[in-house]
C-alpha cells in the first residue's frame, strides 16, 4: 500500500513537478543525472568535471585560466651600435575573449663599457597585437650605469618585470618586443642577455586572467 501511495503522489504531482521535499533518499539515475540543466545554488558536495569555456565566474575578482612560459632560446650581443635593438620577442595566445593578460619579463644579462664612462642603456618592453591596446613600458636610458671615474664597468643583472595587464578583445596573438639600446655607439659599448632556453636565464611568463 505504501509503494502505491508514493506512486499516486507522484502521479498528482506530475502536472506540477517535484520539489526538493520529494526527494530525500537515494540517487539519481544516470538518464536523469545526464539530463539536468540546471543546478540552482549548490551549497555543498564534491565537483569533478570540467567548467566550460562559457562558465561565467565570480562576478568579483579574477581567475587564473592559463599560465605559460617562453625562454630565450640562445644568448644575444650587441656592440659597436646604437641602434635600439631586438633581443627576444616572446609570443601568447589569449584563451578567452575579454580577459586580462599579463607578461613577467625575467631578464639576465649584463652591460660593459671597457674603458669609458656612458654605459647607460634604454629598456623597453614594446606589447603589441590584433586585440589588444599597444603599450610601451620601460626605463628610458636610465638603465645601466655611467662610470664617473671613466674608467668603464661591468655590470650583471638578474630580475623580473612585470608588464602591464593587456585587455583582450578577441584570441589574436600578442607580441612582447623585449629591446636594448646603448645610449652610445662605440666598440667597447656592449649589452649581452643570457638565454639558453630554459627558465634558468631569460624568458617571459604570461598569465592569463578573467
Amino acid at each position: 500500500m505504501s509503494r502505491a501511495r508514493d506512486m499516486a503522489n507522484l502521479g498528482s504531482q506530475a502536472g506540477s513537478g517535484l520539489d526538493a521535499s520529494d526527494i530525500t533518499t537515494g540517487t539519481l539515475g544516470n538518464t536523469v543525472q545526464d539530463n539536468i540543466t540546471r543546478l540552482g545554488t549548490v551549497t555543498n558536495g564534491t565537483f569533478n568535471g570540467t567548467i566550460g569555456s562559457s562558465a561565467s565566474m565570480a562576478s568579483s575578482g579574477l581567475t587564473v585560466r592559463n599560465v605559460t612560459q617562453v625562454a630565450l632560446g640562445s644568448e644575444e650581443t650587441f656592440g659597436d651600435t646604437a641602434n635600439l635593438e631586438t633581443y627576444f620577442s616572446p609570443t601568447y595566445t589569449p584563451l578567452f575573449s575579454g580577459s586580462k593578460v599579463q607578461g613577467t619579463l625575467t631578464f639576465m644579462g649584463y652591460t660593459k663599457y671597457n674603458g669609458g664612462a656612458e654605459g647607460r642603456k634604454t629598456f623597453k618592453i614594446q606589447f603589441t597585437g590584433g586585440g589588444i591596446t599597444d603599450i610601451e613600458t620601460g626605463l628610458g636610458t636610465n638603465f645601466g650605469h655611467y662610470d664617473y671615474g671613466g674608467s668603464g664597468m661591468l655590470h650583471y643583472y638578474y630580475f623580473s618585470l612585470n608588464g602591464p595587464l593587456l585587455i583582450t578583445s578577441n584570441t589574436n596573438q600578442i607580441t612582447a618586443n623585449c629591446k636594448l639600446q646603448n645610449y652610445t655607439q662605440n666598440s667597447q659599448i656592449v649589452f649581452n642577455v643570457f638565454g639558453n632556453n630554459t627558465l634558468q636565464q631569460t624568458f617571459m611568463q604570461w598569465v592569463e586572467y578573467k
